[in-house]
């Protein structure tokens, strides 16, 4: 029996790309220390790859130490998987499944990294070994169980290994075949395989989305932190670019980083593949954070889909060609057409004729082999047979219009009539609000697009039976849900469809419309959000966001700051909830120039900024919160609800660690009518268990659910119970427990997030506290990806106090201490034991190793302090499993 070592550097080729020469000297040391290490310890290297090698030993210990002298000598990131088993030595190497295994459990794997398979940990002490699970590799049949070598001088911490079945990212899989391009496809991948942008061009329609999508699909496997599509259409502002890419990404962004910064941050060693899909109409802002991307990490691979090429160093241009057009069935065109059209037309093939094949084949040919081209085009057997379309694509083709550019004429002009002749079927009517359509971000319901068409004087059943055409001829898609209809357009429709707006001379008046009915909507749902309707309101803002940040972009953009305003004030107040926290920043962008504008709704909008304290800025709340105050005392002005400024002013103090602030503005609103005092008396008791006043908690808590009910809005009685469940908590742990998982329980059928975080994260502690550890463990790691995707910087500080304690109870003060650390910059951390926790932390390090600790995690930004408690985090779960 042999044991196999095979080796091979992480990233080889980019490194190459960027470093030809220190990329040779770095190889030549790495051989020397790789044949070194293998001939030093018995071993036998049978194949050199260039970035690697491949070795054979009669020990199964001699090779994983190996393998371990090897990587602590190595600079370059080099990742090895061994195996053991039989095989046969013939012309010079060895041929078998333990040759293989060992080559896949190398794949898996990442740089500095070393794995074992089942058939190798057997045969060693695995005492300093981690248990990776059970995993199935590429090409091998049967799972296997991976283990990872854990000794001094190596790293622990990876990402989840490149194995079969784990995937990671945003992108959903195609649902449609992909139709030809086989050849391109192949040489596709290689290419972005080998460089870090690639950009697909041509015109829109002709493929390029669904051919990077292939791409995507084939290569997911070799990005560890996933495939991530970020789709541009959603904007039409190149400066809201960064915004969009870092919420398609979960990135955090934090009120004092910029959204680029934030991003990049976030990119930092993580290897992963990001699709930039429809750049064209943001090309400004596409090539600054993609060319910051490729400077910063070399680790992230970017494809992007244009027009036109991104035009920044490094880039890679990919012009993707039409289909292949012939008349043979299996050529590319003809095969899509065919393909779709039975999608559309189950009954196509009992109507196709012996001619159609050739008259297809014209028709895609008229179509230069574009492929959304002749998806519409197929669409329309539905009603019309392939001789019908052929002759109608020909008149049309008469009345091309022409393009200022001879090289852009063949590329739009396609496109155009193909769409052009859908557009030009429809009457006057169904043209207009076709390009009034065009104003939505991600979709709409009849009332908005009542809203925008209102100047055309239709009605309701007018619009509806506009609507239903549009969708019949396949320029709008319907989404039908429980409660709900909602349209959208397909994004090229939606472009032609906004050109035609400009051409009618009414982008102003739309985009006018637009924005001021979604900033009455958001003041409207507002209302409802304080009622027992809240939860209508919630799934409101988190359908329409998109809409609402357009609007809010817009009516920036162009001085509509009542407007803007209200969008930004409302939606910030309506979206805390499901810990939305990106509209913080449009409300700090417009209080300077609604102050300037001396707005009636001026108070809204410093009690809409004071939201900041949960993204970091407690004092910036406290400070808002005062001037709203102020401000309401105007009768003119139009504030929130009584007692809101008041209720965030405390909340600033409260994370500012003033908690003689927080419960006298508490007691003041308490003794007020109404949701001040609701607002009040939840304050009160949602804080007193935590600073020890368990008694007076008790007293009050079982009146202060029934006023919460009796109020009727989820967000307080959810408020209640969870701190019903807090208070009794250290009196009677099996009853708060019940109460805080009902709790959760409600908080997730009202979708109210910003709570049900926090009572799974009390519902931790409480687990922790009484022995469920490893229960408290995986719920701790929920909480901190909740927090880390949402940049709730200051909930994450009382969340981080009790891993705190919960490690302290571990046995693990340096790892505890450092935890206690990184919740220090992000505010007052409320935790019931963290206090006499901290005192045995010293005791037990010493004050300079303790203070070492705490300055370490301090020292972390929030994203890294996430990263962090979330890796020891997993560290610990595993050695819980580990232990059974």
């Amino acid at each position: 029996m042999k044991t196999f070592l095979f080796t091979d550097i992480e990233g080889s080729t980019r490194r190459w790309e960027l470093d030809p020469d220190g990329m040779r000297d770095a190889l030549e040391m790495h051989d020397t220390v790789i044949l070194d290490a293998i001939e030093s310890h018995g071993g036998h290297q049978f194949k050199h790859t260039g970035d690697g090698a491949a070795a054979a030993f009669d020990s199964a210990s001699d090779a994983v130490a190996a393998a371990i002298a090897a990587q602590r000598t190595l600079e370059l990131p080099v990742r090895m998987g061994l195996a053991s088993g039989d095989a046969q030595w013939r012309d010079g190497q060895y041929f078998g499944s333990a040759v293989n295994r060992a080559a896949r459990v190398m794949s898996a794997g990442h740089g500095r990294q070393i794995l074992l398979a089942d058939s190798t940990a057997a045969l060693v002490d695995t005492a300093t070994y981690i248990d990776l699970g059970v995993h199935t590799l590429r090409d091998i049949s049967t799972p296997m169980r991976l283990t990872q070598v854990a000794v001094d001088g190596l790293p622990v911490d990876f990402p989840s290994l490149r194995t079969v079945g784990v995937t990671r990212g945003n992108r959903v899989a195609p649902t449609s075949r992909l139709v030809g391009r086989a050849a391109q496809l192949a040489a596709l991948v290689d290419t972005v395989r080998n460089q870090q942008l690639v950009t697909l061009t041509g015109p829109g329609g002709v493929g390029k989305t669904r051919l990077s999508n292939e791409v995507a699909d084939v290569i997911a496997d070799e990005f560890a932190d996933g495939t991530w599509i970020v789709e541009l259409a959603a904007t039409s502002s190149s400066h809201a670019v960064p915004a969009l890419v870092a919420d398609a990404l979960n990135v955090t962004v934090e009120a004092d980083v910029s959204p680029t910064d934030s991003i990049l941050h976030s990119l930092a060693g993580r290897t992963m593949l990001i699709l930039l899909d429809n750049c064209e109409h943001v090309l400004p802002g596409v090539q600054v954070l993609a060319d910051a991307i490729r400077q910063s990490t070399a680790t992230v691979t970017m494809i992007a889909t244009s027009r036109e090429n991104l035009g920044i160093a490094g880039e890679r241009v990919w012009p993707v060609p039409p289909l292949e057009v012939g008349v043979d069935p299996e050529s590319e065109a003809v095969a899509l057409f065919i393909e779709r059209a039975r999608a559309v037309n189950p009954h196509f093939d009992s109507v196709l004729g012996s001619d159609d094949l050739a008259t297809i084949a014209s028709i895609c040919r008229d179509l230069d082999g574009l492929a959304l081209a002749i998806e519409l085009a197929a669409a329309r057997t539905v009603s019309m047979t392939p001789h019908d379309l052929a002759q109608r694509l020909d008149h049309r083709f008469q009345l091309l219009s022409r393009s200022p550019s001879p090289i852009a004429a063949g590329h739009h002009r396609t496109l155009y009539d193909t769409v052009g002749w859908s557009y030009d079927l429809l009457d006057d009517d169904e043209r207009r609000l076709l390009a009034r359509c065009s104003v939505f971000a991600s979709g709409f319901e009849l009332e908005s697009v009542r809203a925008v068409a209102e100047s055309d004087g239709w009605g309701e059943y007018e619009l509806l039976d506009f609507l239903d055409s549009l969708t019949r001829k396949s320029l709008l898609v319907v989404d039908l849900n429980k409660d709900r209809t909602r349209y959208r357009l397909l994004e090229t429709i939606r472009q032609f469809a906004e050109e035609r707006l400009d051409d009618f001379g009414q982008t102003t008046l739309t985009r006018r419309a637009h924005a001021e009915y979604f900033a009455g909507c958001s003041q409207a749902m507002w209302e409802v959000w304080n009622g027992s309707d809240q939860l209508r309101a919630i799934d409101w803002v988190d359908v329409e966001f998109a809409e609402l940040r357009a609007g809010f972009r817009w009516a920036t953009d162009h001085g509509e700051i009542e407007t803007a305003a209200r969008i930004a004030s409302h939606t910030a107040m309506l979206s805390f909830v499901i810990l939305r926290l990106e509209p913080v920043s449009w409300v700090d962008e417009i209080v300077e120039p609604a102050t300037a504008a001396d707005l009636p709704q001026l108070p809204r909008v410093h009690t809409a900024a004071c939201v900041a304290a949960l993204a970091g800025g407690h004092q910036d709340a406290v400070d808002h919160a005062r001037v709203a105050i102020e401000l309401e005392a105007d009768p003119w002005r139009d504030p929130f609800e009584q007692g809101w400024s008041l209720f965030w002013e405390a909340i600033g103090h409260r994370y500012l660690g003033d908690l003689d602030r927080w419960f006298g503005i508490c007691e003041r609103l308490s003794e007020e009518d109404g949701l001040a005092r609701i607002i009040g008396r939840c304050g009160l008791l949602g804080t007193l268990a935590g600073v020890g006043r368990q008694d007076e908690a008790m007293a009050i808590s079982d009146s202060i659910v029934r006023e919460t009910k009796a109020f009727g809005t989820p967000f307080w009685i959810a408020w209640a119970r969870a701190s019903w469940g807090r208070a009794h908590a250290s009196r009677d742990p099996v009853a708060s427990l019940a109460a805080l998982r009902a709790c959760l329980d409600y908080t997730r059928e009202y979708r109210i997030d910003y709570i049900g975080v926090i009572v799974l994260r009390e519902i931790a502690a409480l687990e922790g506290t009484h022995g469920g550890l490893a229960e408290a463990i995986e719920k701790f790691a929920t909480v901190i990806d909740r927090y880390r995707v949402s940049g709730n910087r200051a909930s994450a500080a009382t969340l981080l106090g009790d891993i705190t304690v919960m490690f302290g109870q571990l046995g693990r003060p340096e790892v505890a201490a450092t935890v206690y650390g990184t919740s220090v910059p992000l505010g007052f951390s409320i935790a019931e034991h963290l206090p006499p926790m901290i005192d045995r932390l010293r005791e037990e390090l010493g004050d300079e190793r303790f203070d070492e600790c705490v300055n370490a995690g301090s020292a972390m930004p929030f994203v890294e302090a996430m990263a962090y408690t979330r890796r020891v985090l997993d560290v610990a779960a595993e050695q819980f499993a580990a232990d059974g």
